[in-house]
């Protein structure tokens, strides 16, 4: 399997995005959800740094939800799962994530849609019945400001009906694109081809590390001797 969650320590980890863009009660509210079940359901997607720092390539709320859960308990909080991009995977990764977070956004400006066309009606209606009056005034001016204003409402059902077909185009063409992209090329990671003599040497946190390293699913409640039988059965399945 070329993606899967890796273990790292939260403090390992930093975001260019500031903080301060997202509200502090929600990333309260996830960290101490996280600390529950001591675990992130959406993890964030990073990319390495350096040997032992990531960055965050995609969420960037869910990092700071977890950095939250770590200040309430450093020792909950210590380590979270998170998808790591490797160069193999990298620009598959990324385009995976812009289809995803395009479909949102794509999705957010659908769910408007049917709000701003349900007061169209009434508009009309008032705008019918203002007219109504106005010409029975027989005041030409006020009839012209009527009709102008009849032409903006049918100016945004235009651009409603414009911004729907924008928005499916613009899905077809993604999707088209992912279809296109060819097949990666394996590549040979450093951190797979190295294998230490004696894994029982090590501490728990560096045989975490290694586990991470290899892309080997490890969860916090796994003590010593159950990290290392998973990476001795990767050894062997190799």
């Amino acid at each position: 399997m070329k993606l899967s969650t890796a273990i790292v320590p939260v403090k390992k980890i930093s975001s260019s995005v500031s903080r301060d863009n997202f509200a502090e009660d929600k990333l309260q509210q996830l960290a101490e959800l996280i600390l529950k079940v001591e675990g992130i359901i959406n993890p964030p997607v990073l990319k390495r740094t350096s040997l032992e720092s990531y960055q965050v390539v995609d969420g960037d709320f869910e990092y700071y939800a977890a950095a939250k859960a770590r200040e309430i308990d450093p020792l909950k909080g210590e380590m979270i799962s998170v998808f790591i991009i490797e160069p193999e995977n990298e620009e598959f990764l990324a385009l995976q994530i812009k289809v995803l977070r395009k479909r949102e956004s794509d999705t957010q400006q659908l769910n408007a849609i049917p709000k701003q066309l349900e007061s169209l009606p009434q508009q009309v209606e008032n705008l019918t019945v203002k007219v109504a009056r106005i010409a029975a005034e027989s005041d030409t001016k006020k009839v012209n400001v009527a009709l102008e204003q009849f032409e903006s409402l049918t100016q945004q059902v235009e651009n409603l009906t414009l911004m729907v077909t924008q928005v499916a185009e613009s899905v077809k063409q993604i999707a088209g694109a992912v279809l296109k992209q060819p097949e990666p090329k394996p590549v040979t990671s450093m951190a797979t081809s190295t294998k230490p003599k004696n894994y029982n040497s090590l501490t728990k946190l560096e045989l975490t590390k290694l586990a991470s390293q290899r892309n080997i699913r490890v969860t916090t409640k796994m003590n010593k001797p159950e990290i290392i039988a998973a990476l001795k059965k990767a050894d062997a399945a190799q």
